[in-house]
């Protein structure tokens, strides 16, 4: 007797929002600020990665993709994106990468089944 249950469906993530990053330099720049190896993402595929403080603690999570040879998209929790953003931004000296709140042009989606 099988007890799973059929569950299928796709629902809108309204407490997420996206950051974007975008520039001949977004791979390098987002290697050395993540915890993950983002520079091998390719098209299709997502990974988790965090951003950490100076001290090691997790400031913040994200689930990044990479929808472009040139740009990624992070995604993590709108009520920590504009302090994220503001601090990552920070870092960008001159790296050639823009980081920009994606928010409305980007949806966040669920898929179940």
């Amino acid at each position: 007797m099988s007890t799973e249950l059929p569950i299928g469906g796709v629902c809108r993530l309204p407490d997420r929002g996206v950051i974007r990053a975008s520039g001949a330099d977004a791979a390098s720049f987002l290697q050395g600020q993540l915890t993950n190896d983002v520079a091998s993402l390719d098209a299709g595929s997502a990974r988790l990665a965090g951003f950490c403080s100076a001290k090691g603690r997790l400031q913040a999570s994200f689930v990044v993709w990479r929808p472009a040879p040139d740009e990624f998209l992070l995604s993590c929790p709108r009520e920590i994106l504009a302090p994220t953003l503001k601090r990552l931004s920070m870092f960008v000296l001159r790296a050639k990468c823009k980081l920009s709140d994606a928010s409305d042009e980007i949806a966040v989606f669920a898929v179940a089944g």
